[in-house]
């Protein structure tokens, strides 16, 4: 027996799919030319036509029931934990479209992953397969997130050492000293800028290692961000652990007890150094305009173009995760002069589980100049960092397709698409991206991260000054730009 299904369908933005009749009748026998239902339609044709409002294709989507994620009190089953990692790895095989980019064989997945799944049987155990299949996605959006805990549930890793830590070039540092009144005399003992050399006989080198493999990233700088954030120091809630530092050629060792997760972030923000920098929308002098493109909303952009018209330069700050997810597109219709394709995006299209027969469904990113000619006839240049990632990164791929930009600053963190919801028994969901963004020379976003011109290398002494250094890189720039015009 065979079966053919309907695996896609064509979805309008309000939630409607596919076509609509203009008039439903109920069923009639009558299937005659004298029949009801042909005089109703041939006074239809007598009607005029009323207009069809504007109903753009959202995408095209895979029709399912909504995924359970069988919420328990206890550890799953063996048949749950391996129905979840059948729906994980058939969801990648046929919807991910980036599987390419892996680097591990997605067809040799299931067989490698099975076995772990198997032996999963306490909530560690569980927690930690989850991470690896999440983690082998190699993409910044694969965050595994329990419903109960967050990124860590209660009593696993759900703990940090009370230290900022950083990497500049190949030594791990201290880069803040989180203000943890409950121990206090040990914390005086660490400085920031202090070398970390250990931790319970570990290098920071080693830890990274064993981390690799389980961390949602894209690329390093993806990775970078997620462990000296949030990793390296991690374990539960009250366990000590022994601190290795040197100072000035002298090793020291301090006992530090881990805090909740919670605790941890919400007074890293309070200790930790701000670099100082314009407003949202500031005119620098010098013919020198700057935005924080994160903070802007469309709505805004006449205001924008009237203050910064006497301005030749303009820095655009891409760092960080914009608020209008619109904004960046938007802002390059006004720097636009002519209809411009600046990116296109693939999406699988599937109609059938023969690998020979799936297909993919691309479209292009195609930005329309504004009538508004204020920002057009500028040079700017675009700041980015390894905080760039999805709406971020399209934002600057849009932006430079448009202007005669130069890009500075750190790696990106290579994660574009939407970003689609996978569900896991027990409670936990996670992410992939799903489509692939690429710039009209074919090159991906995925990985790869946004394309930069001059690449900033950061440095210890430039963060505890309290210093930005790509916006300081690009703030010259600019003045080379403006007297370079004015010469």
């Amino acid at each position: 027996m065979s079966v053919k299904i309907r695996t896609s369908e064509v979805l309008y933005e309000d939630g409607t799919l596919g076509s609509a009749v203009d008039q439903q009748l109920s069923e009639q026998a009558d299937t005659s030319w004298q029949a009801p239902m042909l005089r109703q339609a041939g006074q239809l044709l007598h009607e005029p036509l009323q207009p069809l409002a504007p109903n753009p294709v959202q995408n095209m989507v895979y029709i399912r029931h909504p995924q359970s994620d069988y919420p328990s009190s206890q550890t799953p089953g063996a048949v749950l934990r391996l129905l979840g990692l059948f729906n994980g790895w058939n969801t990648i095989h046929y919807f991910s479209p980036n599987k390419a980019l892996l680097t591990l064989s997605w067809d040799k997945a299931l067989p490698h992953f099975i076995p772990q799944f198997l032996a999963a049987s306490t909530d560690s155990l569980y927690f930690m397969a989850l991470m690896k299949l999440t983690g082998s996605l190699r993409d910044g959006h694969s965050i595994l997130i329990s419903k109960q805990g967050g990124r860590s549930p209660r009593g696993i890793l759900d703990g940090n050492l009370p230290i900022g830590v950083n990497v500049f070039g190949q030594k791990t540092y201290i880069i803040n000293v989180l203000a943890d009144t409950t121990q206090a005399n040990a914390l005086a003992q660490i400085q920031p800028g202090d070398e970390l050399v250990r931790i319970d006989q570990q290098t920071p080198a080693q830890l990274a290692a064993q981390w690799r493999d389980y961390l949602p990233a894209s690329n390093q700088a993806g990775f970078e961000r997620e462990f000296y954030m949030s990793w390296l120091t991690v374990g539960r809630i009250g366990s000590r652990a022994q601190v290795t530092l040197k100072r000035k050629g002298q090793t020291r060792t301090v006992w530090l007890t881990r805090i909740s997760r919670d605790h941890y972030y919400n007074i890293w923000g309070q200790t930790a150094p701000s670099p100082k920098l314009p407003s949202y929308m500031s005119r620098l002098g010098g013919n020198i305009g700057y935005l924080r493109i994160n903070r802007l909303y469309s709505s805004q952009l006449d205001s924008i173009a009237n203050y910064l018209n006497d301005c030749s330069v303009i820095l655009l700050d891409c760092r960080g995760y914009p608020r209008d997810s619109q904004f960046g597109s938007h802002l390059a219709s006004y720097i636009a002069h002519q209809p411009d394709t600046v990116a296109y995006n693939r999406f699988p299209f599937l109609f059938s589980p023969n690998p020979s027969q799936q297909l993919t469904s691309t479209a292009y990113q195609i930005i329309q100049p504004s009538p508004n000619g204020l920002l057009k006839h500028k040079r700017y240049i675009l700041l980015v960092d390894e905080g760039v990632q999805s709406q971020g990164e399209g934002n600057v791929i849009g932006l430079q397709g448009v202007s005669q930009s130069i890009t500075v600053g750190t790696p990106t963190a290579g994660a574009n698409g939407m970003a689609i919801t996978l569900q896991f028994p027990g409670g936990y969901f996670s992410f992939f991206s799903g489509f692939g963004e690429y710039y009209p020379d074919n090159t991906p976003n995925q990985k790869l991260g946004v394309k930069i011109d001059q690449l900033i290398p950061l440095t210890l002494g430039g963060y505890l000054g309290g210093r930005d250094e790509i916006y300081e890189h690009g703030l010259r720039l600019a003045k080379q730009l403006v007297n370079a015009r004015t010469d």
